[in-house]
């Protein structure tokens, strides 16, 4: 399967792709992983186009794709956002200025899975989300909450480099914050 990441563009061509291919994927995977959402399937299937075009267009928020060469189908997304406030935890590990960008709405096909795309995709957000630090002279740090009974999806943001700084619950469901330090200047911490 011949496939390549993409950041979906805040442009015509973006919205298009967005409201043709990424609306449905993101509808499909509160259907086929509903456990793994702090949304669901019937909250979202409400949203009229302009709220999934107000959501490509946030300025703080970037979306990743993995997409099939040929169809232009979606196999793998991820959604990054900025300009979020560092956890009092994380803000005394890592003093100095600092950019957080926080991942959500992360889905891979079934079909898709074990085969490096949901990596390609993760790897591709964190890089857009370190350079954009960069640029603005701060480190990054990247987080994501997830839920514990979800294993395989806390694995695949430890394999990425993130280690856990807080547990909780939602709903009732224990669920983990975890991070990833990035130095502009030094590397991975």
């Amino acid at each position: 399967m011949q496939w390549s990441v993409e950041l979906v563009a805040k442009d015509e061509d973006g919205l298009a792709f967005y409201l043709t291919q990424y609306k449905a994927f993101r509808l499909l995977s509160l259907q086929v992983d509903a456990s793994s959402f702090g949304s669901t399937y019937e909250r979202e299937i409400t949203f009229d186009d302009e709220k999934w075009r107000d959501r490509l267009l946030d300025p703080a928020a970037r979306t990743f794709t993995a997409v099939r060469s040929g169809s232009r189908d979606i196999l793998s997304s991820m959604t990054i956002r900025d300009n979020l406030p560092v956890p009092a935890k994380l803000a005394a590990r890592y003093p100095g200025p600092l950019v957080r960008w926080h991942v959500t709405g992360v889905f891979t096909l079934p079909e898709a899975r074990r085969q490096g795309i949901a990596n390609a995709v993760m790897t591709a957000g964190t890089q857009f989300a370190v350079h954009a630090a960069a640029a603005q002279g701060k480190d990054c740090l990247l987080t994501v909450d997830v839920y514990t009974d979800n294993a395989s999806a806390k694995l695949h943001y430890e394999k990425a480099g993130f280690a856990v700084f807080s547990e909780g619950q939602d709903n009732g469901r224990p669920t983990a914050e975890l991070a990833l330090f990035v130095s502009t200047r030094s590397g991975v911490n």
